[in-house]
């Protein structure tokens, strides 16, 4: 039998009427131009002491395709699986269904174009069993990485959603460094990591106890050099320090500079790392998924701030919503960051 903790009842519903209060003043702009390409970096929010926990970006194209880069939060346990015991948020939020869809219908979409998964972490993958059972998805893309090598929470990903995807005669394919792709007039793609073989992991690099099977996904994580016209977006999935270092030892330097930086993991394990801050020197950077309200975001802000960006958060700002003709773009945000629910702390 399920319980709920009133006292987060509580601060939820707070939040909510303030979030529609502030949302109100300083509300999203729906519309697209025909020649604007939108990245929408969707908000997530959990009931409990962990809130904002979950990577869904949703990218919209001129020629009206509509492609995902994660799939947002869906708490997952399957045959053994790693379900981080009290960190996860509780199993009622579904990141697909509770943010992903209703953007989507709100819009009149039903296909989606292409849902590239960055890494086998429920976190990332777990609201795309909803999207594949309610909208129609041509395609899906992963790095393919081996369920042996990764023993966590991918095996729900690997053993039960991707062979039911392959199965209803859905499109896979896998991306390893050097692959490119086109999502429509303009955008390019071009996978920076993982490299065929993987990047080896090792375990003295990591905190005793952690399983490195945890650790494995993130380092290989699908990184993608997106291009519309002259503005370059790299989408780092929950990459680390060594593989950041990786792409600055294999990568040409031209490819990692960007205009805008998409993060989701900002740890301990991530940050500092001012060389790799330095070599992509991004004029904007929006972090995604954020294990609680501060951490992450104050760190990129650190690190990214001294390099000149502009840091967004889901944290701080709500959705955030990036709009761009190929040669300047605008950013748009649910609430300001000196907002009353940006900095309303849960016990």
């Amino acid at each position: 039998m399920c319980t709920f903790n009133r006292k987060y009842y509580f601060i939820i519903c707070l939040m909510f009427s303030i979030s529609l209060s502030v949302s109100c003043n300083n509300r999203i702009n729906e519309h697209q131009d025909k020649n604007e390409l939108t990245l929408t970096v969707t908000e997530t929010w959990t009931f409990g002491p962990v809130r904002g926990w979950g990577n869904g970006m949703i990218i919209q194209t001129p020629d009206e395709k509509v492609f995902l880069y994660d799939a947002g939060l869906k708490h997952t346990k399957y045959d053994g699986d790693d379900d981080k015991g009290g960190d996860y948020p509780n199993t009622y939020f579904d990141g697909g269904k509770d943010i992903i869809a209703p953007f989507l219908r709100e819009r009149s979409i039903d296909t989606i174009d292409g849902i590239l998964i960055s890494h086998s972490h429920s976190d990332h993958f777990g609201g795309f069993e909803y999207l594949m059972d309610h909208f129609k998805v041509l395609h899906l893309y992963d790095s393919g990485i081996p369920v042996e090598r990764s023993f966590t929470s991918n095996r729900y990903y690997d053993k039960v959603l991707k062979p039911k995807y392959i199965a209803l005669g859905g499109e896979y394919t896998s991306l390893l460094s050097g692959d490119t792709l086109s999502w429509g007039n303009h955008v390019k793609l071009e996978i920076l990591s993982p490299p065929k073989g993987y990047i080896p992991i090792d375990s003295s690099e990591y905190v005793p106890g952690d399983p490195i099977g945890h650790h494995d996904p993130n380092l290989n994580s699908v990184v993608v050099r997106m291009t519309y016209r002259n503005i370059v977006f790299l989408f780092l999935g929950d990459l680390n320090k060594k593989g950041q270092k990786w792409l600055m030892d294999n990568i040409d330097p031209k490819k990692l500079k960007a205009d805008v930086l998409c993060l989701a993991h900002q740890s301990e394990l991530s940050y500092p790392y001012m060389e790799f801050a330095e070599a992509v020197s991004p004029k904007v950077v929006v972090v995604g998924l954020v294990n609680g309200i501060y951490g992450p975001a104050i760190n990129a802000e650190k690190q990214y701030g001294k390099v000149g960006a502009k840091v967004y958060a889901t944290s701080w700002n709500g959705q955030i919503q990036l709009k761009t003709d190929g040669n300047e773009y605008k950013v748009e945000v649910k609430r300001d960051k000196s907002s009353p629910i940006s900095n309303m702390k849960i016990p």
